[in-house]
């Protein structure tokens, strides 16, 4: 007797579902990036600013910025730095969608501004030049009744 393998085939929805959710994974990993890099670059600030203290309370146990930071007990050293860490991490995440949301904003505006100028130019030239620059190719209507009902003039 010959037995039969039973081939099951998936078919192209799993391919095309599993190849949709690796790109959108992938594109949120891109979009965070940004965001993860901000609040890496707060944790080691922090880290960075205890050592440099712990540097300098060692080298210079009489100066008045050691005295006045040793009046504080040392948990309100730590989440002092770590308030000054969050505020610059958060700038930078501001820094981020601002920049993100100021270049969609910028686009929208010069292609509104495009379409608002775009008429004008070609209907009014401005005062002192000629009607058409040198290496501009338009095409213009002509009446029904001539014997061709478009043209293309090149101006040379």
């Amino acid at each position: 007797m010959v037995q039969r393998a039973i081939v099951e085939h998936r078919g192209c929805s799993y391919g095309c579902f599993t190849t949709s959710a690796i790109l959108i994974v992938a594109a949120l990993l891109i979009a965070v990036l940004p965001y993860v890099g901000a609040v890496a670059a707060g944790v080691g600030l922090y880290f960075l600013m205890r050592y440099i203290w712990r540097q300098y309370v060692q080298q210079r146990p009489d100066a008045s910025s050691v005295q006045w930071g040793l009046q504080f007990a040392p948990i309100a050293r730590k989440i002092m730095a770590a308030l000054l860490c969050c505020a610059l991490a958060a700038s930078l995440m501001a820094a981020f969608a601002a920049s993100a949301g100021m270049s969609a904003e910028t686009r929208n505006a010069m292609t509104t501004r495009e379409q608002q100028e775009e008429p004008q130019s070609r209907n009014e030239p401005e005062a002192g030049q000629r009607e058409e620059s040198p290496s501009t190719i338009t095409a213009g209507f002509v009446p029904a009744d001539s014997e061709f009902s478009a043209r293309l003039r090149i101006s040379a």
